[in-house]
């Protein structure tokens, strides 16, 4: 019998709950990560009360009516600094669905097994308390054991509900390394049609958790390249638009890098019009131009490779790679200096790491990761002690007017000065600049 510790808020509003003579589990993902070891986030409660009554039972706390509708009732539990909010919910079963994502109504009804037959997948499907121990009436617990992926009865009803389930289950087998059913797999095909009619912005929520998971961890490569496979065509299917890609390079790609969301959006969509396919999906503009710029800059280092991956200092740690690029002084290469500069001035806001990691996923050459790496601690040293933009520059454009300049001439001379210090050929002192200045007059 698993045991599962429980926050005391939990255990506390279990324990009234059942103290008033009604029945009450923790439910869904709260159980599943618990089962796999992981600990959770939300702890979900469901009950036998209906909302009015779980109303009055908690009446002496703050009570939210969150969703009461659906029977949800939002607890809000604090001591000291401690604040903790449950959501409890009536067992229920739902109406019919009209638009492949919501139910018409919901039923309130008594029985746990009838609340736990609607949900979607079976490793979703179970309920936990002290007394009775894990409830599990659909196989959830031997499908984590098995790494298995399967719907609570008729996998078409399941999709047919509610079609975001199709991402869903891409979800939880990236994020828990588990094998879609092969029944499953016939009806997502069959019916991913029906992702047309859900929301983009939960295809968008959904999407961003994907990449948020670890895509490359300990688990089964080929499994999780069909995974990454499916997970486009269903995005084709979203978006109308025909991706070209290679499920395999775009795995080895998302697997190589950080969990960034941003960076790994460049390489999803890398072969598209990224800034209207994301705007498309609704992510916000940040995130937009954070994974255009990522894209951009990255292809960029890779086309000017040999701007900065012949010089002498880089092709000497590199032709030692038993010694990496340990010994490697950034402080010693001014030409490259110089290069890690321009490219810090174009990033703006970017992350350099970021595009840096999305060129080392795009190389498969000893050689160039080893001069990526040297060219990333290059960009480093200089964003920490150089000047690479104007706003570090140790002169200003009042300081060019006052010098007898006027309109597009003071930006040009300032552009001038700030590539004049980049390149070392002047110190970023005020009173060596403006001598530079009054030679320009």
């Amino acid at each position: 019998m698993v045991d599962i510790k429980m926050p005391m808020p939990v255990e506390f509003a279990l324990n009234r709950l059942y103290s008033n003579g009604y029945e009450s589990y923790i439910v869904g993902g709260c159980v599943r990560d618990s089962i796999i070891g992981i600990q959770p986030h939300d702890w979900d409660i469901c009950t036998s009360a209906l909302p009015e009554q779980v109303q009055e039972i908690f009446k002496d706390l703050k009570v939210i009516p969150t969703g009461l509708q659906h029977g949800t009732v939002t607890v809000v539990f604090e001591d000291g600094d401690c604040k903790q909010c449950l959501e409890i919910t009536t067992y229920r079963i739902d109406g019919e669905y009209k638009d492949n994502r919501h139910p018409e109504n919901v039923k309130f009804v008594s029985d746990l097994s009838l609340d736990l037959m609607r949900r979607d997948f079976t490793i979703n499907a179970m309920a936990y308390n002290d007394k009775e121990g894990i409830i599990d009436m659909f196989g959830g617990v031997e499908d984590i054991e098995m790494g298995c992926l399967r719907c609570v009865g008729n996998p078409d009803d399941r999709f047919q509900e509610d079609a975001l389930r199709i991402m869903r289950a891409i979800r939880f087998a990236i994020r828990y390394d588990l094998q879609i059913d092969d029944e499953v797999i016939k009806s997502i095909q069959k019916n991913k049609i029906l992702l047309k009619n859900v929301s983009v912005e939960r295809i968008c929520a959904e999407l961003t958790k994907i990449l948020e998971s670890n895509i490359g961890n300990d688990g089964s490569k080929k499994n999780r390249i069909k995974l990454i496979g499916y997970l486009i065509d269903f995005l084709q299917v979203v978006l109308d638009y025909k991706i070209d890609f290679d499920e395999q390079e775009v795995y080895n790609r998302l697997a190589f890098v950080e969990s960034n969301v941003p960076l790994k959006l460049a390489i999803l969509f890398d072969t598209t019009n990224i800034m209207n396919i994301l705007k498309d999906l609704r992510f916000s503009n940040d995130v937009v131009f954070a994974a255009h710029a990522i894209r951009e800059y990255g292809h960029k280092i890779l086309d000017d490779k040999d701007k900065w991956s012949s010089k002498s200092s880089i092709a000497a740690a590199v032709n030692n790679l038993h010694i990496g690029d340990r010994e490697y002084n950034v402080e010693d290469d001014s030409s490259l200096r110089y290069y890690a500069r321009r490219s810090l001035k174009n990033i703006h806001s970017c992350s350099f790491e970021s595009i840096i990691s999305f060129a080392k996923a795009y190389v498969n050459d000893e050689y160039m990761f080893v001069a990526l790496n040297i060219l990333q601690k290059q960009m480093q040293f200089c964003k920490e002690n150089d000047v690479y933009c104007l706003q570090y520059l140790a002169v200003n454009g009042n300081d060019i007017m006052q010098a007898g300049f006027e309109g597009k001439d003071i930006g040009d001379i300032l552009n001038k000065l700030l590539d004049m210090v980049m390149r070392e050929d002047v110190r970023n002192n005020r009173e060596e600049l403006l001598a530079v200045v009054s030679k320009f007059r």
